[in-house]
Order: structure tokens, then sequence, then C-alpha cells
């Protein structure tokens, strides 16, 4: 592929903006959780902003089919990064601001400041995608590897601020208790030991945290300028011939329904499913075994996007035999997760390389499977990658919402004590 290394690198970091503030909000909840009066409701209550800001990208794509000409995806991406930063630069300053309703105390701030969040995140899935139609298609890679570095990079900076780590401290309590009543009533002491779980004390603030997600969405929406206004850059944007010009590859109805089934399915799994029951499918084989799980998964992903420079796929067959495979991954995982606290091999060395194995392939296969897709949308013009987006946002929203039932409704899962 005749690619320009800097327009690459260029489009990496613009898409870094797409989910980076959200995904930093997420990593941080362990320090969160315990300054705000929600506590470990406060997951729930994301959650639930995340769905309702899904209007976002609904309203980007009514709005692109009814005045297409008049709905552009530049000053759009403007306003999400713009308004992104603005939210994550108030939150620096407002994230532990609560007010009293109904006789309770809420986090309103930031969950107002969330909501604007997840808004123009949301509308990234649509409005980034087709954004890409105007480059040429060597650079579709680029978008999904800026993708999955805005899950990793807040990972990595939240490793090293420490956030999430615990350590356990033992604890003895007394109780006394009366063992017959009357003349000759006895007392006897029941000693009680316990381990509980502690926090470490992170190593720099959550204001600190606010302002690094806030620079690295500046440096997004540079990189968004540099790409649109620099004309080394304009080069490698397609020329209006090259946009009315029939694809090479066009998919025909059969082959557009299975790969949105695929889109769905593999979405619904990888930003829905998934991310909500890793705590509980890891968390049985130890702190560390979690950690490793989830830092090392989150860099499979840039990996598998990498991956498509040495091999594309674009027989359909091929797609759905890799995303059976990432489902078998995807389901050993979840098995874990429904048997938690006691998952199979929990007392046998090799239950915890087993299962980190098995989260780091899932998000390899999968991610690589996702992106291979989406590549086949990109050879078929700006409404296929339109219509990605949505199948994507729509298959994040399914799995999101069904897991929130599960968990937050149903209490199907049972969280195991790290200690």
């Amino acid at each position: 592929m005749n690619i320009n290394y800097f327009v690459f690198t260029l489009v990496v970091i613009f898409a870094i903006s797409s989910w980076i503030d959200i995904n930093g909000l997420w990593v941080e909840l362990p320090i969160l959780v315990q300054n705000l009066p929600e506590k470990w409701n406060l997951p729930s209550y994301m959650s639930i902003i995340i769905q309702i800001a899904n209007i976002g990208p609904l309203i980007f794509t009514i709005s692109n089919y009814i005045w297409p000409q008049k709905v552009r995806e530049i000053p759009v991406i403007y306003v999400i990064i713009l308004v992104g930063a603005i939210a994550c630069l108030l939150l620096a300053f407002f994230w532990d601001t609560v007010i009293d309703i109904g006789g309770a105390a809420h986090s309103v701030a930031l969950l107002i400041l969330q909501f604007f969040l997840a808004l123009v995140d949301c509308t990234t899935s649509v409005a980034f995608y087709t954004y890409m139609a105007l480059l040429k298609p060597q650079y579709m890679t680029a978008l999904f590897i800026g993708e999955s570095l805005s899950g990793l990079l807040p990972s990595l900076v939240a490793l090293g601020q420490g956030a999430g780590q615990i350590y356990c401290v033992n604890q003895t309590t007394w109780t006394n208790v009366t063992l017959n009543s009357g003349v000759n009533e006895t007392f006897d002491t029941i000693i009680q030991y316990t381990s509980i779980q502690k926090y470490h004390q992170p190593k720099f603030s959550i204001e600190i945290f606010f302002f690094f997600l806030f620079g690295m969405l500046l440096l997004s929406c540079l990189a968004f300028t540099l790409l649109n206004f620099l004309p080394y850059c304009k080069k490698e944007f397609l020329s209006e011939t090259d946009k009315k010009s029939p694809s090479s590859i066009k998919l025909c109805t059969m082959k557009y329904f299975v790969l949105a089934l695929l889109t769905i399915w593999i979405n619904a799994l990888t930003n829905g499913v998934l991310p909500s029951v890793q705590s509980y499918s890891c968390l049985p084989y130890g702190n560390t075994s979690y950690h490793l799980a989830v830092k090392l998964s989150s860099m499979a992903a840039p990996i598998a996007c990498f991956g498509l420079f040495f091999v594309q796929i674009k027989s359909m067959v091929k797609l759905l035999i890799l995303t059976m495979v990432g489902t078998g991954f995807a389901g050993y995982a979840m098995a874990m997760a429904v048997m938690s606290p006691s998952p199979l091999l929990i007392n046998e060395p090799a239950g915890s390389p087993i299962i980190i194995c098995v989260w780091i392939l899932q998000a390899f296969v999968l991610t690589f499977t996702k992106v291979s897709v989406a590549t086949l949308y990109r050879n078929d013009g700006r409404k296929a990658l339109l219509w990605c987006g949505v199948f994507t946002q729509l298959g994040s929203a399914i799995g999101a919402f069904v897991m929130f039932i599960l968990i937050n409704q149903l209490h199907y899962f049972k969280a195991a004590n790290p200690c």
C-alpha cells in the first residue's frame, strides 16, 4: 500500500479523540467511587447516560439522510473534539461538586459533563467513519488504531497513577456473646479473622488526569486541523474524480446484510458485553491476573489493527470463521464470569495464564475482524461507512443494555473477593 506515514500518524492522533475521555472516566472509577456519594452505583448511572447519549449519532444520521449536502463531517468533528476538551477541562475543576436532590447527595456536575462526553463520543462512530471516505482507503486502518489507543492510553496513565491497585489488610473482630442466661450466666468471645481490600493512594490527583485528557483532545484537534488544511496532507485526499468513479468492489445486498450482522454482533461483544464482565471473569484468579488481562487485551487491539498491513481478509467465509473463533474465546471469558466467584481451574496453576490468554486472543481476533469488515464498507463508499457507524453504535448499545439488565437489575453475576 502506498501510505504517507505522516498523514497516517495524524489520522491515528486525530482518532484517539474518539473515546479517550469516556474511557478515561471508566479507568478512573476506582478513585472516583471513593470520593463521590454514589460509590459503586456510579457505573450504573454512567451506563444509563451513555445509552441516552446515543441520540447524538441518531440525530447525525437522520440529518445526513435528509440534508446530505448541508450536514458535513468536518464542522461536526470540530464540535465533537472541542466539546470533549471543554468538558474534560471543567471536570478537572468540578468533578467532586455534589448537590442534594430529594434528600440524597448526587455528583450532578460529573454526570452532566459525562453526558456531553458520551454524546460526542457516540457520534464519532458515524462522523469519523464518514470523514474517512474523504481520504484514500489505505488510511482506514489508522482510524481503528487511534480508536484502540483511545482505550490503551488512559489505561496506561491510570496504571502509572495507581488507580484500582489494591492491597489486603487483615482485620480481627471480637464479639461478646451470652452462652446461657439466668443465675449462672456465662459469656464468651468469638474472634473472627477477615481480610479486607484497601486502595493504594494515587501517585497523582484526579485533576491532573483530567488535564491529561484535555491535552490529548487538544493534540487530536491539532492533528485534525493539519489533516484538513496542510497542503502536504491534502494530497492524500480523494479527488472529485476519484469520489465519483465507481468502486472496484461493490457489496451485494446479501453481503451487506451479513456484514451488518457481523458489525452489530462484534461491537455488542467488544463494546458492551465483555467490558461489563471482565472483573467477574478475571478477579477470581487474583488481582494481578485481572490487571494483566485488562492491560494486555488493551494492547492487543491496536496490534490487531497493524495486522491488516500484512493480511487483508475480504472473503465472507473467512470473516465468519474469524467471528466464530473470536466468539468462542469471548464465550469462555463469559462462562468464567457466570461461574464467578468459583470458575474453572481457580486453584490450578494453569487457570490464571489461560484466562489472560483468552482475553488477549478475543481482543485480537474480534478487533482484526471488525477492522476487516469496516475496510470492506470503506470500499463501498461514504454511505456504506455511515451505516457501518450506525451498526457499530447499535451493537454497542444492545450489548451494554443487555448487560445492564443482567448485572444491575437481575444481579446475575457474583463478584469475587480479591483478598
